[in-house]
């Protein structure tokens, strides 16, 4: 099931869970502390060990050499032991989250693991102040061990349950002709993708428009190897939407997935775990010629498929389909089909940010979409149950709808993102902000686009305008009854305060003299503190 093997020093899980027995299950009369130390002075020979491993192995250490009783330790010495660990503990944690530009604050990043600030507090005064007493060393070190152990090794177990117990056991529940069944589909899905080339096409695509995405080859186009290449490539992705592979899945349904779940349109969650990353408006410049090539029906197709996604995170699908009852009622056809996705890599999102990236790519899609030729016929046939209902659903499509307009086809989408935005939680401003910007979109759409603003029917002009101002509303309300940052929050986003001075609105920069902040600045935060542009945070320990 693992599509990304990585090796590791250890054998097994198994020998996680004998050292977590080891460091944590220990009394008078049974303490294997020092044999666990000395297994993973071991395994490191081998090889790089998992942060939390090597920093439990150093704490326990020190702990162990504070208790010895044969050969006393100078407290300085301790001291600067108990430092250094809490140092190399921190930075370790902290380090690989720095990838932007420039730095990001320490408490910003901690308060994303969930680390207590106190952590951060210490690695700073151990490194540039008096070392701090021995007393504070023991407290560190014993809530840093318990740390590690809550954010580590309790899910060392739980994982494995998790990715290895429960699925076998539901595989276990299942028929040998059911299981038959999920290894034809996943055979004969895999077939057709290697036929296909999919994945090979599509990376020499995206290589040859990364080289200059100012530059659209024209289909035919034979000036130039880079030219032959893209049309070539163009062509055989083509072919994909008119073939048919296992029962439901078509080849349109295989191309949509691809381009999700294999880190084209965005980035996945096994890139997103390891950094942080921003949405990056260049993947629509790279991709949109395309899906201009691919045609008005496969964008249509690809909107409500990102829409049936998107709810499926949520945990339901969107269900318009009167006649899907036997879709619900046939557990069995669900979970075949959820284990042909996961064997092929096309499983649920995971992370929130690949939700927020498929927003983003909405708010594009949705004016791209009604952007056409007015002579061109859009007759589309859009299958209902496949897109809506269950984007996994292995029953044969019965129920379609047919869009022969486009104040038809507007109307039909506006009924699925208004479905969608009451699935979405509450508290999340992220998620209202994209759906505000992509309400806004299509105002702006139907007020300034050239052509669009003259077709839209007054009735969708209203659904947009009303749902626009509503969603603006009810997030405007929620920034007013939000509650005054936290200190963690005040320390660790000075970077934040001082790089949103750019608006876009062309605010004149704030001098260091100047106290007053901007209207803008005062509506989008309360300040639990008289703000001061000069003010620095000062670390405990030091006199001023």
């Amino acid at each position: 099931m693992n599509r990304h093997p990585v090796i590791v020093s250890y054998r097994s899980v198994d020998d996680l869970k004998t050292l977590k027995d080891w460091f944590y299950n220990f009394n008078e009369s049974r303490d294997h502390r020092l044999r666990a130390i000395q297994r993973v002075k071991a395994l490191s020979t081998r090889g790089r060990l998992p942060h939390g491993i090597e920093s439990t192995a150093l704490l326990t250490s020190i702990c162990l050499q504070e208790l010895n009783k044969e050969f006393q330790v100078d407290s300085y010495i301790l001291r600067l032991s108990y430092s250094s660990a809490i140092i190399r503990f921190v930075n370790g944690l902290l380090d690989p989250f720095q990838q932007s530009t420039h730095a990001i604050p320490l408490h910003h990043l901690a308060k994303t693991l969930n680390l207590p600030g106190f952590f951060v507090e210490l690695r700073h005064m151990s490194t540039h102040e008096n070392l701090p007493s021995l007393e504070i060393c023991q407290i560190a070190c014993e809530r840093a061990l318990n740390w590690l152990y809550d954010n580590y090794w309790c899910h060392i177990e739980d994982e494995e349950d998790d990715n290895d117990d429960e699925q076998s056991s539901e595989e276990d529940q299942l028929s040998e002709s059911t299981k038959l069944i999920i290894e034809n589909y996943v055979k004969g899905i895999e077939t057709f993708i290697d036929k296909s080339q999919i994945n090979p096409n599509l990376k020499t695509y995206k290589r040859i428009r990364k080289q200059n995405l100012d530059l659209i080859y024209k289909l035919g186009d034979s000036s130039t190897e880079s030219a032959i290449k893209y049309t070539k490539a163009i062509k055989d992705i083509k072919k994909v939407l008119f073939s048919s592979v296992e029962r439901s899945y078509s080849g349109t349904q295989i191309l949509i997935l691809t381009l999700v779940f294999k880190n084209f349109l965005i980035y996945n969650s096994d890139k997103l775990d390891s950094k942080k990353l921003k949405f990056n408006s260049l993947l629509i410049k790279l991709y949109k010629p395309l899906l201009n090539d691919l045609g008005i029906p496969f964008k249509v197709q690809l909107i409500l498929t990102i829409i049936s996604i998107i709810s499926n995170y949520f945990g339901s699908s969107i269900n318009n389909n009167e006649d899907s009852e036997d879709d619900e009622n046939d557990d069995d056809l669900k979970l075949i089909i959820r284990f042909v996705n996961s064997k092929l890599g096309f499983e649920k999102l995971v992370h929130s940010f690949e939700v927020i990236q498929l927003l983003e790519w909405l708010s594009f899609m949705v004016v791209d979409v009604l952007d056409y030729d007015n002579k061109t016929t859009i007759g589309l046939d859009i299958n209902r149950r496949f897109n809506l209902v269950n984007i996994n659903s292995v029953t044969p499509p019965t129920t379609t709808t047919t869009i022969a307009s486009r104040n038809g086809l507007l109307k039909y989408i506006l009924v699925q993102l208004h479905t969608l935005y009451e699935k979405i939680p509450t508290d999340n401003q992220d998620f209202h902000k994209c759906f505000i910007k992509i309400y806004g979109e299509l105002d702006n759409c139907c007020t300034n686009h050239k052509i669009i603003k003259n077709i839209i029917n007054k009735s969708n002009k209203e659904v947009i305008n009303e749902s626009y101002k509503k969603i603006k509303n009810v997030s405007q309300v929620r920034q007013t009854y939000e509650l005054p940052p936290s200190l963690d929050e005040i320390l660790g986003d000075t970077t934040t305060t001082t790089t949103t001075t750019k608006r876009a609105d062309s605010e004149p920069p704030i001098g260091p003299s100047t106290i007053k902040r901007s209207k803008l600045n005062q509506e989008k935060h309360q300040y639990l503190f008289e703000p001061y542009d000069t003010w620095e945070p000062t670390p405990f320990g030091t006199f001023v």
